[in-house]
């Protein structure tokens, strides 16, 4: 398999964005506020394939044995790049102070050192927890809550700098009758959107024989595309580099963690890792296998994302949040756990591999990576 290059891209929403959790009988409701791994490399190999960039027999490569792999697209907020919450970080419901552990460097102490609960003498009694739903920038190597609540409020400004541009947006269509030049009955159609302006951050591995486009490249994502519904402008920020790793024990998942190739059964995070696979799509040889120990994170219901060649929806499963905190059995400080944090690893669902779950950095890893 080829080696691969990291990108770190930009993606600012031109259209509205129609990325729900839920559709109704009537339309589609509560949008995402992030964009999930397997929509963006969907769309991104797609319109690499429209470009002329990819071929028919590569794009059926994709499909067999996935080489393009996206990473799930944060917000941006104020000018900074945000992060899922942890599982250890909230504020209280009383006095709205910021409690928890927000220093990265604290969580290797508290997990592995102390019991998982460092906070315990602390006073405040009702938490409001942010994890798994809110998105928190890295300031100094710690997670900051903006506004005392871990999220701004719809019409603050969302990153563009403008302070003019809705997080989101509703709208209610009626079908008209040509005839009687009034609205049908039944033909009510109801959607809620992220609105045009948002701007987002990921990261792509693509294999280094592709010519990547830099800048001005579109994208169409999520539902309602025929519409118009879902342009997305992708942008080059910068190819990203595997450094040095000092040995750690504990890992941030920066995707959900899901493990679909365990005798068959569905688990929500893979028992050991091996390195080798990641290692060797960035160069680095490796046959460090890291087991994992223990899991701090919320249970919930992933998508798996679009069949393309089936033309279906792939089931849901349940995984763990991003976000959650994964403690190694043994510390590691192979070289090949920094490319785990932007491969992940392929899971397997009835023969179709699966990229872009299962991205664990460790904490170093994730202090370079906010900056």
């Amino acid at each position: 398999m080829e080696a691969v290059k990291i990108w770190e891209i930009r993606l600012r929403l031109e259209s509205p964005l129609i990325l729900t959790r839920r559709r109704t009988e009537t339309g589609f409701l509560n949008p995402l506020r992030y964009i999930p791994s397997t929509t963006l490399r969907g769309a991104l190999v797609t319109a690499l394939y429209r470009e002329g960039i990819l071929d028919a027999g590569q794009l059926g490569r994709e499909r067999r044995s996935p080489e393009v792999v996206a990473s799930p697209a944060y917000p941006i907020s104020h000018g900074y790049k945000t992060f899922p919450a942890h599982p250890f970080i909230g504020v209280c419901k009383q006095c709205g102070e910021n409690v928890g552990v927000p220093r990265l460097m604290d969580l290797e102490r508290y997990l592995v050192d102390g019991d998982g609960f460092g906070w315990r003498g602390c006073s405040h009694r009702a938490w409001k927890f942010l994890h798994p739903g809110e998105f928190l920038p890295i300031v100094n190597g710690e997670f900051r809550v903006d506004d005392g609540r871990g999220r701004k409020e719809v019409g603050d400004d969302s990153g563009t700098g403008d302070g003019k541009v809705p997080v989101e947006i509703s709208s209610v269509s009626v079908g008209i009758s040509k005839s009687r030049a009034s609205g049908v009955r039944g033909l009510l159609y109801h959607y809620e959107a992220l609105s045009p302006g948002l701007e987002y951050w990921a990261t792509v591995a693509v294999p280094e024989s592709f010519n990547f486009p830099r800048n001005g490249f579109v994208l169409y994502v999520g539902r309602g595309v025929s519409r118009g519904f879902g342009r997305v402008k992708m942008s080059v920020v910068g190819e990203r580099r595997v450094g040095k790793i000092s040995p750690c024990r504990v890992l941030y998942a920066f995707s959900p963690t899901i493990n679909l190739s365990y005798n068959g059964e569905v688990f929500t995070f893979p028992r050991s890792v091996d390195l080798s696979w990641a290692g060797a799509r960035l160069g680095l040889k490796s046959n460090s296998v890291v087991k994992v120990g223990r899991v701090f994170g919320r249970m919930m219901w992933i998508s798996l994302g679009w069949d393309l060649g089936a033309g279906a929806p792939r089931p849901w499963v349940v995984g763990r949040a991003a976000g959650s905190l994964i403690v190694l059995e043994e510390a590691c400080g192979d070289d090949a756990l920094g490319a785990l944090s932007y491969l992940g690893t392929v899971e397997n669902l009835n023969g179709n591999p699966l990229p872009g779950f299962n991205m664990m950095m460790p904490l170093q890893e994730l202090m370079t990576h906010a900056s």
